[in-house]
């Protein structure tokens, strides 16, 4: 697994400053959490010396039991970092004590990839902490996060949220909803795949104007599961993937065993070809074939600027080429619901880099505790 240019967190809880978050760069540290496996949340995790330090410091790492699994096959010294990896139940508060300090912690499903938690932390002095990682979620989906809600079905206080701002700007107001990415791309396929000489080349991780155009890039080969499932569901079709390694990592989980196949024939394959537009495929590891016809899939967020509600989620570029505007992350319209359904009295927004360009620890305005407040009729939050 490579390790990005720079972590996406600085690791920095200001109310919990004996711990790290999704960072591994300060080895003082006793205790730190991993949300996800994606590189830029692991920075600092790899490496002997790296290792060796947090061996030596007799550190935890705290992370769901899919991300253990994930780091099994993708981590050279897994051997080692085992002993100090720490599995909690997703939905299960468990108790930490670190450096003399005790909390609670729970882990929350985060719809982003396989194993991606969010850490709602619970401190001694009622102080409550949420840590989403990275995630999205339609706006009719927030109350099914019972974690997040007390008793009587009213969204807990939050202190300080540190959130995923990925896409926190008006060019990405709107993205479309998973469901239907998965029901176009579906419609696509079937109805390209009505000759036996057509096949579908699937690309994702892809920037269209960067160095790595149609390249599938390290980590963030993960995280487009939920997509191989739809297409594998509708079609009965297994997708082909050239590496093992990551075949066997899809068949450890239940919900993508049977989606992945390492039959090279198989008219659908996860594509890792350097020049879309290149109509061989000999690196992917497909089998040869003359006469084949490729339909090229584009999977990009970067692909849903400006758009509305009222679009497709498929944009056609010819009739062998398309995009499906799919993000992992939220727009910022369901960014900006999240935080004014809970209004936070503190918030920190990540990455450092995200696309609307501000980085802020910024106070807001405490609505009364008591308030209810009704998840279809939330007006929408100004910038901060």
């Amino acid at each position: 697994m490579e390790e990005e240019d720079e972590p996406a967190f600085d690791g920095n809880i200001k109310e919990l400053p004996y711990i790290y978050v999704d960072n591994f760069t300060d080895k003082k540290k006793k205790a730190y959490f991993l949300s996800h496996v994606h590189s830029d949340h692991t920075f600092g995790l790899f490496g002997t010396e790296k290792v060796d330090d947090l061996i030596n410091n007799n550190a935890k790492i705290y992370m769901s039991k899919e991300s253990k699994t994930i780091l099994e096959h993708r981590h050279g010294n897994f051997h080692r970092l085992k002993n100090i990896i720490k599995v909690i139940n997703i939905g299960f508060p468990q108790r930490i004590t670190t450096n003399g300090q005790s909390f609670q912690v729970t882990l929350i499903r985060a719809t982003h990839m396989i194993g991606a938690v969010m850490f709602l932390f619970k401190t001694d002095e009622n102080k409550t902490i949420l840590f989403t990682g990275d995630f999205v979620i339609e706006k009719d989906k927030i109350r099914d996060l019972k974690e997040l809600h007390d008793c009587d079905g009213n969204p807990l206080r939050i202190d300080a949220m540190y959130i995923d701002a990925t896409f926190d700007n008006s060019i990405y107001e709107h993205f479309p909803t998973w469901d239907l990415c998965h029901e176009e791309v579906v419609k696509e396929i079937k109805s390209w795949l009505i000759d036996d000489n057509r096949r579908i080349a699937l690309f994702h991780n892809n920037n269209p104007n960067g160095k790595h155009r149609g390249k599938v890039i390290g980590s963030h080969r993960l995280g487009y599961e939920n997509i191989y499932k739809a297409i594998h569901d509708a079609t009965g079709l297994r997708l082909f993937l050239k590496l093992e390694q990551e075949q066997e990592l899809y068949r450890d989980f239940q919900s993508t065993k049977n989606v992945i196949t390492n039959n090279r024939s198989s008219k659908i394959h996860i594509c890792f070809n350097s020049d879309p537009q290149q109509m061989s495929h000999d690196f992917c590891g497909v089998s040869p074939g003359d006469g084949l016809r490729y339909l090229h899939i584009y999977v990009s967020a970067q692909r849903g600027r400006y758009y509305t509600p009222d679009q497709p989620a498929i944009s056609k570029e010819s009739e062998k080429s398309l995009y499906l505007r799919y993000s992992g992350h939220c727009s910022k319209s369901q960014l900006d619901h999240f935080i004014e359904y809970f209004s936070p009295a503190r918030i920190v927004k990540f990455p450092r880099n995200h696309v609307g360009g501000r980085n802020y620890n910024a106070p807001t305005k405490k609505q009364p505790e008591s308030r209810k407040r009704d998840v279809g009729n939330v007006k929408k939050q100004l910038p901060l």
